[in-house]
């Protein structure tokens, strides 16, 4: 293992086989099943604990408009996101902004994309508003995880 704070996947791969007293492997595309299986459970608990939301993988106050067609696109490495819009829907024709905008994120009807969803209106599009802000917990590579996240993750992975 390195002495650099962070760890590769491939460390953390030899670290789960080193727990069930396995060789390590030189490659993660080394053939053996064990390594393929480390491999995997690793990714599954990155995302498990990824979703969590921690402060390595959450940003606050990230701001979304439509494009053309009136949807709110969302990347792909989003894995929960929350609505914090102060000032969404007028409520019972006010003129000022103070209703909630409910939202939640979801794969596109036609399978493209993912979308904040309205679910008030249950539609993939929103036109009475210009920008929603979103506390977004993303999905980072395993590699770009912060060193506490590593070995926590890793050490869960290997306990399964």
């Amino acid at each position: 293992m390195s002495l650099a704070a962070h760890m590769t996947t491939l460390e953390a791969v030899n670290q789960m086989l080193r727990s069930i007293n396995e060789q390590a492997v030189s490659s993660l595309s080394s053939g053996q099943i064990d390594a393929e299986r480390a491999e995997a459970v690793l990714g599954e608990t990155s995302r498990r604990i990824q979703s969590e939301g921690w402060h390595a993988n959450t940003r606050r106050n990230v701001k979304y408009t439509p494009n053309a067609s009136n949807k709110f696109l969302v990347g792909t490495n989003a894995l929960r996101i929350d609505s914090v819009n102060p000032r969404g829907r007028r409520l019972n024709n006010s003129p000022a902004h103070t209703g909630w905008v409910n939202v939640m994120m979801k794969r596109s009807a036609d399978d493209t994309a993912f979308l904040l969803y309205d679910v008030e209106n249950d539609s993939e599009t929103i036109t009475d508003i210009t920008e929603i802000t979103c506390e977004v917990v993303e999905y980072l590579e395993f590699a770009h995880l912060p060193p506490y996240l590593q070995v926590y993750i890793y050490r869960s992975a290997a306990k399964e």
